[in-house]
């Protein structure tokens, strides 16, 4: 059995070897935080950067989005969800709403963009004005950027914790920046800020949910329906024939929206 003194002998020697070779001293690893938490450019990190950037605090914020902030869309666009401007939103990027699942798929095939659809129907029956039909159709229009369809349950306790600890929630900010882009390109932003337009549109879309979830979600066929839902059964539309119907509605209320909407069936 070998002591612990020749242990000691070969060890020094092994960092005698080591030092005349170049290589850093082991023992720097054992130094204490003010000696070992300084970052030499000339010498092996002892830090990892990313521990390091922790400890002296986050970096500065890129002046470009950055490839990992963003999104590709359906016409290959890159979306750059921690900060999307007005200029990152087109209308050619909408036609994905057309495959996207309401309720999380609960309700089948039945898509955002369909229901976008059907509530402009049903406001033009109920003689809403235009701008108010017009809020309709772009109002689910930023769930075909991040964070998407969020299921309202879940909407709704995000916003509760966030009011509880007075912690802004990132992806309640995410989805408001969407918003804001997307109603901004549309000219609907002011729309959405006035209180008693806001809740016309509201009012409809609880509507319009109810008669959705009663004919398409288990569970729910026996939902009582509010005033201005529909009382028709509905049964989902064929994608295609929800694209056609949606550009419709844009070359009646937004023509210039409409153009762009065209780019998306060349994707």
């Amino acid at each position: 059995i070998r002591s612990s003194a020749d242990a000691r002998t070969r060890d020094e020697a092994g960092r005698h070897e080591r030092r005349a070779m170049g290589a850093p001293d082991r023992r720097a690893c054992y130094l204490t935080p003010s000696e070992s938490l300084v970052n030499d450019s000339t010498s092996t990190p002892l830090v990892p950067p990313a521990v390091l950037s922790t400890l002296l605090g986050a970096p500065e914020p890129p002046s470009e989005p950055s490839p990992r902030t963003c999104v590709t869309l359906w016409t290959g666009r890159k979306w750059p969800f921690a900060c999307p401007t007005v200029a990152d939103v087109h209308a050619g990027d909408w036609h994905s709403l057309a495959f996207v699942p309401r309720y999380g798929g609960a309700a089948g095939a039945y898509s955002v963009m369909e229901h976008l659809v059907r509530g402009v129907r049903q406001a033009r029956h109920l003689g809403l004005h235009e701008r108010i039909v017009l809020a309709y159709a772009v109002h689910d229009i930023p769930e075909c950027y991040p964070p998407a369809d969020m299921l309202g349950p879940v909407v709704r306790e995000l916003q509760r914790v966030e009011a509880a600890t007075g912690v802004p929630d990132p992806t309640l900010r995410m989805r408001a920046a969407a918003e804001d882009a997307v109603w901004t390109k549309c000219g609907m932003l002011d729309v959405f800020r006035e209180p008693a337009n806001e809740a016309l549109v509201h009012k409809l879309d609880v509507a319009m949910c109810a008669a959705e979830k009663r004919s398409l979600v288990r569970g729910n066929e026996a939902l009582a329906l509010p005033e201005w839902a529909p009382t028709e059964r509905i049964r989902p539309m064929d994608p295609a024939v929800v694209l056609l119907r949606y550009h419709a509605i844009l070359k009646r209320f937004a023509p210039a929206l409409a153009v762009e909407f065209e780019d998306g069936w060349a994707a």
